[in-house]
Parts: C-alpha cells; sequence; structure tokens
C-alpha cells in the first residue's frame, strides 16, 4: 500500500532543507574531508528517506490552510491519541499519567535531569551510547557510563559494574531500544536494572523513542510496563516512528507523584503542525507503521546478508530494534584513518564513527531506513573498497 521503495530528492528539492543530505553542518564533520562530493549516501542520521504517512500529510496541509500559526497548546484530542496509542500498541492504559509535551527528546531528557539532580552530580548510561553528553554535561552534570559486554556483537550488561555506578549516581538514562546496538532489553534486565536503580534511589529516564520500530518476530515493552512507575520518566515521539523529527515533537510520560511535583510549573508550547501531526500519527496511521517495520524486516535481513558474504571480516548482527547497523571493521586491521577513507572517501558513504558513541572508531553505525537499492549501493561500495585493499 505504501511505496518505501521510491527515492527521494532530499538534496535539491524545494522544501526539503534536509540535514542529513546537506555539504555542510554536522555532515560534513562526519565526512572528516574539506568537501562533500555529490554522489556521496547519507547514512549518518537517524531520520528515515521515506515518505510520512499521507493521513499526517493531510492533517498538516489542513493547519497550512487554516493560515494562522500562532501560539498553540495541545488539547484533549493530543493527549487522547497518545493514550489510545499506549493502549492499542502496548496494552498499557496510561490515562491516570501526566503527559508533558517537549522539543525534542535532547530537549526531555535535559529537562528530566535537571530537575532529578544537581550540578556535578553523576547521570549514568551503557556504552556504547547515543550521545547523551550534550543533554547532560552542558548543564553541569557528569556522564558516567558502564561498558556493556561485547560477545562478538552481542551485548549484555554488567551488572557487577552496574551496581558499582547506581551507588555514586542521581538517574539513570536508559535508550531502549538500544542506540547503537539495537538490543531490545529483556523483562529479565529491565527488572534487575529497575531493582538496582530503586534501591540506590537513582531516577530512570527511559528513552524509547524506537519503541515502535522492532523486528515481526522481537518484542518491546514499555519499562514502566515491566516494573510499574516508580521512580521513572518515560521519553518518547512521533519523530523516530514517523519520520517527523523535523517537527522536534516529542513527550514525556509521569504517574508518580514525586516525580510529577518536580515540575511544578512546566510549560513547553507546541506548534500546531506537531499537534495535528501527533494526532493524525497515532490515531490513523497505525498500517504505514506495520508495513514500515515489514519493509525494514526484508531490507536490514538481505542487507546483513550481503555483509556477511561480501566483507566477511566485518562483525554485524540483525538489531532487534531501530534501523541501525553497528558494524565492527576492527578484524581488517586498517588504522582508524585507514577505515575512515575507505569508507567515507573511497566509497563515498556518510556513517557516524564509534567514537561518537564512546567507543572507537572501529565501529561505524549506519541508519539504513532508506531505500532497499540505495542501501544495498551504499554497501555495495563499501565491499568492493574494502576487497580492493585485502
Amino acid at each position: 500500500m505504501y511505496n518505501f521503495d521510491e527515492i527521494i530528492d532530499r538534496q535539491n528539492s524545494k522544501g526539503s532543507y534536509s540535514s542529513k543530505w546537506a555539504k555542510e553542518g554536522f555532515a560534513l564533520a562526519c565526512f572528516g574531508e574539506d568537501e562533500i562530493p555529490n554522489d556521496r549516501i547519507a547514512l549518518h542520521v537517524a531520520d528515515m528517506d521515506f515518505r510520512c504517512a499521507p493521513a499526517i500529510k493531510k492533517a498538516i496541509e489542513e493547519v497550512t490552510k487554516h493560515g494562522i500559526y500562532g501560539y498553540s497548546m495541545p488539547n484533549k484530542d493530543y493527549y487522547d491519541a497518545i493514550n489510545n496509542w499506549y493502549l492499542n500498541r502496548y496494552g498499557l492504559d496510561i490515562s491516570d499519567y501526566k503527559i508533558y509535551h517537549s522539543h525534542g527528546t535532547h530537549k526531555a531528557i535535559e529537562e528530566a535531569v535537571s530537575r532529578v539532580s544537581n550540578v556535578g552530580d553523576n547521570i549514568m548510561v551503557l556504552l556504547p551510547s547515543y550521545s547523551y553528553h550534550r543533554d547532560i554535561d552542558g548543564i553541569g552534570r557528569k556522564l558516567l557510563g558502564v561498558k556493556m559486554l561485547n560477545n562478538n556483537g552481542n551485548y549484555s550488561i554488567d551488572f557487577i559494574e552496574f551496581e558499582e555506578a547506581c551507588k555514586v549516581s542521581k538517574a539513570f538514562v536508559l535508550c531502549n531500544p538500544h542506540n547503537p546496538s539495537g538490543k531490545i532489553f529483556s523483562d529479565e534486565d529491565l527488572i534487575k536494572m529497575a531493582y538496582i536503580c530503586r534501591f540506590y534511589h537513582v531516577v530512570i529516564i527511559s528513552d524509547e523513542v524506537h519503541g515502535d520500530i522492532v523486528r515481526s518476530d522481537k518484542c518491546f515493552k514499555p519499562l514502566v510496563k515491566v516494573v510499574g512507575p516508580r521512580g521513572i520518566i518515560t521519553c518518547n515521539g512521533i519523530n523516530k516512528t514517523f519520520n517527523l523529527a523535523g517537527l522536534a515533537s516529542t513527550y514525556f510520560i509521569i504517574k508518580e507523584e514525586k516525580l510529577n511535583k518536580l515540575y511544578d510549573g512546566y510549560f513547553s508550547s507546541a506548534s500546531p503542525f506537531e499537534i495535528a501531526a501527533t494526532i493524525a500519527a497515532y490515531n490513523e496511521s497505525a498500517s504505514w507503521v506495520d508495513e514500515l517495520n515489514q519493509y525494514l524486516d526484508i531490507e536490514i535481513k538481505e542487507v546483513v546478508e550481503f555483509i556477511h558474504t561480501n566483507m566477511d571480516k566485518a562483525i554485524v548482527k540483525e538489531p532487534e530494534g531501530t534501523y541501525i547497523l553497528w558494524i565492527d571493521f576492527s578484524k581488517y586491521g586498517f588504522s582508524d584513518d585507514e577505515l575512515h577513507n575507505i569508507i567515507y572517501k573511497e566509497a563515498r558513504v556518510i556513517a557516524q564513527s564509534g567514537s561518537h558513541f564512546d567507543d572507537n572508531d572501529q565501529f561505524q553505525r549506519f541508519c539504513i531506513a532508506s531505500p532497499k537499492k540505495v542501501v544495498m549501493e551504499a554497501f555495495g561500495r563499501i565491499a568492493a573498497c574494502l576487497n580492493n585493499r585485502k
């Protein structure tokens, strides 16, 4: 029903303004050269090269027709849509939770960290980790990383180190599904993490923005469904699921009254576009998400099989959630600079190096939510350049 194979020009089309496909800014910083070539393939940013669901486009067009885009605020329809999504998607009734709007997940996490901790406090994350540094370091807190155990691409938690870190931390930012590994934490892991955090009075800030993007044979559960709401702030939104990151529309939910009191006086205005988009996404676009996941299932499987066949020294696993491939190239024996030149300069593919995730640059993160033809072209180039060096 939906055409995820359509190749859409995000470089030159009027109205695109894509940072992912730009030739400056973050793209240039990731590329690491003086100039980005025109034929590069951009796989470094976690947004999708797919058109959003028709119902969302229609809802935004209705707002556009109205002609006045003044100060706006979420209404009952907005909150009901979020409630309904949680009930229908996760079997979780959040009607007695408070829902707070936020301008993006980073802002929600920064806000949460600032309200549950003090300047100088440790805020724990699992490494490798999506870059929460700007949310933590920027407000005077200290990021404390707990390195996960890596068994040939299979990540697990070192609970001895986890507990030691909890003893000296005020909050724990959990990313589930995990970025960059794509791991969905098991109920057992979630229960154990929550138990330790509660014992040491560590607030969990659970970033679940990738929670709707999962493989067909896997299951994601919100943390509060598994362990209950005590001591938990959940961050979520339409940005990743529905490819609406440009609207910077996210929200967070809290049930525990002690945590809600920390938000007395909190206010975040919303644009009319993101309000309309949220309502249309959660009320009318579930089938689009289902088809998206089916497409990603096939694409991820084929790309991983291609890598195993044609890049035999690369270590990669099919992610349980997200559309991210976290690839270890260390067995090739190239230096960091050599590997960068092969992937970025020779193959002309932009990824993100492992140092962005508190790991080493033998790891590279690829966001492959693009038409399969584009993604296969990217990895075909990388494979050819790698094999030419053998």
